[in-house]
This record gives C-alpha cells, sequence and structure tokens, in this order.
C-alpha cells in the first residue's frame, strides 16, 4: 500500500523534503512506519521522529487523511489510509 506521508517544519527541514511516498503493508503499524522512516533518514530526521529507546515520540503530532491520530496511533494498522502528515509539536503563547 502506498502512503503519501508529508512533514511540516523541522521535521520537513531535517527531511529536506516536505512528503515522499512511503510503502507500507496493510498490516504495518503506523509506529512501524515512522521507525521505518527515521532510519531510511538517520540523524536530526531520527531524532525528532524517536525517543531515546528508538520508539515513536509520544508528542508527535500525527494526522491521518485529515484527522488527527488519537493517543495510541503507534498501534494503529495503516489500513486504507492514503496521506499522513507528520509534525513536531509547536510551542508559542
Amino acid at each position: 500500500m502506498r502512503v503519501n506521508v508529508q512533514y511540516t517544519g523541522q521535521l520537513a527541514l531535517a527531511a529536506g523534503v516536505k512528503g515522499e511516498p512511503w510503502e507500507a503493508g496493510e498490516d504495518t503499524t503506523w509506529g512501524q512506519v515512522v521507525c521505518s522512516l527515521a532510519q531510511s533518514r538517520g540523524g536530526e530526521f531520527a531524532d525528532l521522529l524517536l525517543d531515546v529507546q528508538g520508539r515513536p515520540r509520544p508528542s508527535l503530532l500525527v494526522v491521518l487523511d485529515g484527522n488527527q491520530a488519537a493517543a495510541g496511533w503507534a498501534n494503529l494498522p495503516v489500513h486504507d489510509v492514503r496521506t499522513v502528515l507528520l509534525m513536531t509539536p509547536i510551542a508559542g503563547g
């Protein structure tokens, strides 16, 4: 299954692209997708996606086909989602 992965802000800068296609099996979880993306680029990009244990950061904002994913998103299977937007938290006030 082909998924359109989009990045914003720091992630786009670290990746050097604003988006890319990604192939994932239907039984693949979003956590596995994020780990694979991190491994494919490494460096700062991986540090933004993964914590020190190599798991997706809980602070990562994930939007699946236009809907913000709830807590536990890393365990959800890819299924029929076509677009995922990944972004780091935005601070300010």
